[in-house]
């Protein structure tokens, strides 16, 4: 990214085994990729580059070029795929090249055969004669050593393409993924019609719709405005197949397969006061004492679950945006109730254990004390000997006779 007055470019023999990315390379006029590992080139590998004029990927090992794999090259004017392992082309691979005028094509393994009639006409309409563009033919035998533009469809009995696959008519739901088949041989040229008009290859750029490799139309998410007729349109050398089928996209119906309904009641205590009425409710009637009365609101909610459910959407029971607003201010009232009342109880029942907790340990305390007590006397009287017991005895008899006396 940041090269885009870059002119020129050689990655050559750098042992790349997939096409980078040079879409940003805008300005980019000369390119050369030979000595690399490129067994197929896609189309879409070159977007991008408007502006390239020559292109060279000589003995790069390529097998396969797909269908339009050239389209984004429209000011191309040098083609070198020489050295490579090409047997055949897809049809009109060159004709969005108006101004390509060298092309060399030589040392590749070309079969002879159907397929390659277009290339040969095509040479001979548009390359030079005196360029040294063409390759000879390596199949079948009897043609072998001649070279490309020689060969002419005398020489062959082809056929128009088969579409083993033809698009059928197809009715699905807005939004939905789509295909449409059109599977035909792979050296053949396949466009599809859209009903406005447009025609769209293996290499055109549309938002949702593309061409995949195998001919199929496919589409990443359909819209009302798809509904039509689609036509696919296959051609060779020798003639032209259509195929048309019907797309018929449908308003999206809501899946509630996986949905369950229930109402919720909400309850919201609230006091009653004159300066507190809402002009949205009925005014209550006065009452001797100031107390609560319950007020109850309904509101629908879905709730999202994995079992198969009724299938019919419930509608909410609020008739406008007020009442909403109002169900949604009662419940948040209610809440912050509930929230308040369950602090109260939780400070109350905190406060109550202090003071069963002092409680009960002021009555351990004065269990400990009567214990002692009790234990101190009866020690006391086990320990009086008998001697004092009588001395005790005497003096409380002499204390009696004075007190007699």
């Amino acid at each position: 990214e940041g090269l885009y007055n870059l002119k020129y470019l050689n990655l050559g023999m750098c042992n790349i085994k997939d096409m980078p990315n040079l879409t940003p390379l805008v300005g980019l006029e000369e390119l050369e990729m030979s000595g690399n590992n490129f067994p197929e080139i896609k189309p879409g590998s070159f977007h991008g580059l408007k502006s390239l004029k020559k292109l060279w990927i000589m003995n790069s090992q390529i097998n396969l070029i797909e269908r339009n794999a050239f389209d984004d090259l429209t000011a191309l004017v040098e083609l070198n795929l020489a050295h490579n392992n090409l047997s055949s082309l897809p049809h009109d691979l060159f004709a969005p090249l108006r101004y390509l005028v060298e092309l060399h094509l030589h040392h590749n393994p070309w079969d002879c055969d159907c397929d390659i009639l277009w290339l040969s006409w095509w040479l001979r309409e548009y390359i030079p004669t005196n360029s040294t563009c063409c390759g000879r033919c390596h199949a079948p035998l009897h043609m072998r050593g001649r070279f490309l533009v020689e060969v002419d469809q005398t020489s062959f009995q082809c056929s128009a393409p088969f579409i083993m696959d033809a698009p059928m008519d197809l009715n699905i739901s807005e939004g939905r993924v789509a295909e449409l088949k059109c599977r035909t041989p792979s050296m053949s040229s396949v466009r599809w019609l859209l009903p406005n008009g447009t025609v769209l290859s293996h290499a055109s750029s549309h938002p949702r719709i593309s061409v995949l490799n195998d001919g199929t139309l496919n589409f990443s998410h359909v819209l009302l405005t798809d509904t039509g007729v689609y036509t696919c349109m296959v051609t060779n050398v020798a003639g032209n197949s259509n195929a048309s089928a019907y797309l018929n996209v449908s308003t999206a119906e809501l899946n509630t397969s996986n949905y369950s309904f229930f109402t919720t009641v909400t309850v919201e205590t609230t006091e009653i006061s004159p300066e507190d009425i809402s002009p949205k409710f009925t005014k209550p009637v006065p009452t001797t004492s100031t107390g609560y009365q319950p007020a109850y609101t309904t509101t629908t909610t879905v709730l999202v679950q994995t079992t198969r459910t009724p299938k019919q959407v419930a509608v909410p029971t609020a008739d406008s945006g007020d009442k909403m607003q109002t169900s949604l201010d009662e419940v948040m009232k209610t809440t912050k109730i509930i929230i308040g009342c369950f602090v109260a109880v939780t400070l109350l029942a905190a406060a109550m254990l202090i003071v069963f907790y002092k409680l009960r340990k002021r009555h351990q305390q004065r269990s400990t004390v009567t214990a002692a007590r009790t234990v101190e006397i009866i020690q006391v009287d086990e320990d009086i000997p008998p001697a004092a017991a009588s001395s005790a005895a005497t003096t409380a008899g002499s204390a009696a006779g004075g007190a007699g006396e």
